[in-house]
């Protein structure tokens, strides 16, 4: 019922990993209506008390704490635990805390963000989204310790970009019409543009730190903006150069998957 109505439920996938009894998720995350978060550790291997199963979904950062308190902690603004008066803001402390319940929270925020953007997005976008967009860890594709990879925020703005460009149709048919008109495929979302870039996806991690390929970003218009992290790389259309024009050349390069758009936002 409530995803009938297009609100999208995150789910911590739980904290049970570390016994062997455990086969799936936790309830809700067990849920197909649910997106269920597994927690990476910094050096993004699977947290060891991260609850695998075949129904996670995506994969955050939830920290392992138990080797260096100071080390893999998440921090968090949390209340403190003695108040016994209702929380005022000089009640709230950061702190470091580990576990699912916390990579949960990073998967909500970047959809939260994406729906301020396109206020008809339902579960199957958002899964869809976060599936082209995850980087992926563990075993090549899906697996049940990572789901589809480790999110990615600035990639989930490109990958639903791109799926407005080719179009997309996977709306759940239970979907209420939506009260927002769609957003067009050429509009803008409500804040202020700081910053244009596209995110290109090489074949191989090899093919993105070619100096080859380097200097034809250059001959195309690209700039690149840092080193490549893994097959992606960000790059800045050169000055006078149109990124829609830039992002079709760039998709003819025989050595390139895809290219993204990439915004980043600052608030008004």
């Amino acid at each position: 019922a409530v995803t009938a109505k297009g609100i999208i439920v995150v789910a911590s996938a739980g904290n049970s990993g570390e016994d062997p009894n455990t086969v799936d998720v936790d309830y809700p995350a067990s849920s197909p209506y649910t997106i269920a978060v597994a927690a990476t550790t910094y050096t993004n291997t699977i947290a060891p008390y991260s609850s695998p199963g075949i129904n996670v979904d995506i994969a955050a950062p939830g920290g392992r704490g138990e080797i260096d308190p100071w080390t893999d902690w998440v921090i968090t603004l949390s209340a403190r635990p003695l108040a016994d008066q209702p929380l005022a803001l000089d009640d709230y402390t950061y702190a470091g805390t580990v576990g699912t319940s916390i990579s949960c929270p990073h998967v909500a925020g970047i959809l939260a963000l994406l729906c301020t953007v396109d206020d008809s997005m339902d579960l199957d976008m958002a899964k869809e989204v976060l599936r082209r967009s995850a980087t992926d860890l563990g075993a090549p594709g899906w697996d049940p310790d990572f789901g589809y990879g480790l999110v990615n925020a600035l990639a989930a703005f490109g990958a639903y970009r791109l799926l407005l460009d080719t179009g997309w149709t996977g709306y759940s048919e239970t979907r209420r019409a939506p009260v927002f008109e769609p957003l067009a495929a050429d509009a803008e979302p409500t804040g202020e543009l700081a910053e244009e870039s596209l995110i290109i996806r090489y074949l191989t991690d090899d093919a993105a730190k070619s100096i080859t390929a380097a200097g034809r970003l250059q001959a195309l218009g690209a700039e690149p903006t840092a080193r490549s992290f893994g097959k992606d790389l960000v790059v800045k259309p050169q000055p006078g150069v149109d990124p829609v024009s830039l992002r079709a050349k760039l998709l003819e390069e025989p050595d390139i998957e895809a290219v993204f758009y990439n915004y980043r936002y600052r608030p008004l």
